[in-house]
């Protein structure tokens, strides 16, 4: 029961970009062997509010329904994990229906699930050619691009983003960051600060940014014995994010993973946009079989990582090692797939 609500609770995503909405949903129901009237109340709470706009179809009859049930299909595939099979079930419907945009956008994401993103790229543009102002799929076309390390158009189409929904600034600042474009992060903080668009990370950003463009300390001549000790010392004494940095890493060594937890957190309360921090925190967390938390920690974090592949890699090899302990095994494959692709790039 839980997963069918969660699966016809999916719609509220796709629902305002695809026809026929009542058809829809009962077919959602019936694929889930569900009575229609025990759904009304969950699809009334999740749909209450919203606008909806439809196109009518020109299918009639048995290619309709042929149609609804690949689209649904392709759905049901996606949210289990299945992504071959749930873009086998996009494309019937596509080669049905070659204008429904709800079915263009499916496609751009299992592909871009898949890793093909060329195809990914491909779909989400003719989307956009019906709708280009759409947010939700402009952010996805987005996402695609910086993947595959085009910050520049990644950056042109959250620019996009922002004209749209000028609040939307925090993803736009890592952009610049990762693209090594410092000033303009800092002019895109300082117009949120000024329009109140800034939030708590946006905040965060901005400490980080302003740290990194203060010239470097003179730094202390210390004898550094790499034990405990004198590296605990060391943050106690100056708490630069390299000290954090090589105590963290030394308690990763001698398998220290309480203290491990304890100090990658503190430390990130101080630097909270730097990547290595989450990734040894993460390792932590997996160790003492919080895998929850470690993948709440670990998908933050790789957001962070700018032009690394290999730490990158890292990141999808523990988040794969989460989901496996979480017996999610489509995702665990996914997350192998994508850290066993950046390996080969190094």
């Amino acid at each position: 029961m839980f997963e069918c609500s969660q699966y016809i609770l999916t719609l509220s995503s796709v629902v305002r970009i695809v026809d026929g909405p009542n058809l829809k949903l009962y077919i959602a129901v019936k694929m889930c062997g569900m009575n229609w009237g025990k759904i009304i109340g969950i699809v009334v709470f999740t749909f209450v509010g919203l606008s909806f706009s439809y196109g009518q179809t020109s299918l009639l009859g048995s290619e309709y329904m042929e149609f609804h049930e690949s689209f649904f299909t392709g759905l049901k595939e996606k949210g289990i994990g299945n992504y071959k099979k749930a873009l086998h079930s996009f494309e019937k419907a596509h080669q049905i229906d070659e204008k429904d945009l709800g079915t263009l956008f499916e496609l751009s994401k299992v592909q871009a699930l898949l890793l093909a993103f060329d195809e990914a790229e491909y779909f989400a543009q003719l989307f956009l050619k019906n709708q280009p102002e759409n947010e939700w799929v402009l952010a996805h076309l987005s996402s695609v691009y910086t993947k595959q390390y085009k910050y520049d158009d990644a950056i042109r189409i959250q620019k996009k983003i922002l004209e749209i929904s000028p609040m939307q600034v925090d993803p736009l600042i890592i952009l610049y960051m990762k693209n090594k474009e410092k000033d303009l992060a800092l002019k895109l903080i300082e117009k949120a600060e000024k329009n109140a668009y800034a939030t708590l990370k946006t905040v965060s950003l901005k400490k980080y940014l302003l740290r990194s463009l203060l010239p470097a300390k003179k730094k202390k001549t210390i004898v550094i014995d790499e034990d405990l000790k004198g590296l605990r010392e060391l943050v106690k004494q100056d708490g630069v994010y390299k000290n954090y940095l090589n105590l963290v890493k030394y308690e990763e060594k001698l398998q220290l993973y309480e203290q491990l937890l304890k100090d990658a957190s503190s430390a990130l309360e101080l630097y909270p946009v730097q990547a290595q921090l989450y990734l040894s925190k993460g390792i932590a967390l997996n160790k003492l079989e919080k895998f929850n938390l470690a993948v709440e920690t670990l998908m933050i974090g790789v957001d962070f990582v700018i032009e690394n592949p290999k730490m990158e890699s890292k990141f999808y090899n523990q988040l794969a090692l989460s989901y496996e302990k979480l017996n999610q095994t489509s995702q665990a494959k996914k997350f192998a797939q994508k850290s066993l692709k950046l390996k080969k790039k190094e």
